[in-house]
């Protein structure tokens, strides 16, 4: 075994194969309808999802599933992304994303069969820190906004996130 190697020269942990991330927080819903007036809810954030592989040593091509959601006693209200997703690295301590995919918002509610759904176009952008890497796996803290736009105006939703990252 030789001496161990300074910090400057170990390996990078990124860009190497298959990557799968995963998150969940506290979030926030914010519609936008053309006519009427906006309204805000906070909710739950998550689980969101996202798997795929290093298309660089510092840059992620992903599949990523995403979503907030607001419930109450009347039922649930959730707004969620699906699409592809570009995740960049500008450290080891450092990265942002972009996507774009499908935008959906989904209305359930409690004592009615079934659920209203629409769908569109979906955009999402995020940017995290990286308090904790240890190997291949990393910890991160991320704020996530994904936004669908629908016949009817525009829902967003944001999340404040706690993740792990296999790199």
């Amino acid at each position: 075994m030789g001496p161990a190697q300074p910090e400057s020269q170990r390996p990078s942990p990124l860009g190497h194969g298959l990557t799968v991330e995963a998150s969940l927080g506290y979030g926030w819903i914010r519609v936008d309808p053309d006519q009427g007036d906006s309204d805000s809810e906070s909710g739950r954030a998550g689980p969101n999802l996202g798997i795929g592989g290093w298309i660089a040593p510092t840059t992620a091509l992903t599949v990523r599933l995403a979503a907030v959601q607001y419930s109450d006693s009347s039922g649930s209200f959730t707004i969620g992304f699906f699409g592809g997703a570009l995740q960049q690295w500008l450290s080891q301590a450092v990265w942002l994303g972009v996507g774009a995919g499908v935008g959906s918002a989904t209305i359930n509610l409690d004592g009615i069969s079934g659920s209203f759904s629409e769908s569109g176009l979906g955009l999402e952008a995020r940017f995290g820190v990286v308090p904790f890497i240890s190997g291949q796996f990393s910890v991160n803290l991320s704020v996530e906004a994904n936004t669908a736009f629908l016949d009817a105006g525009r829902i967003s939703g944001l999340g404040l996130l706690i993740g792990m990252q296999y790199l």
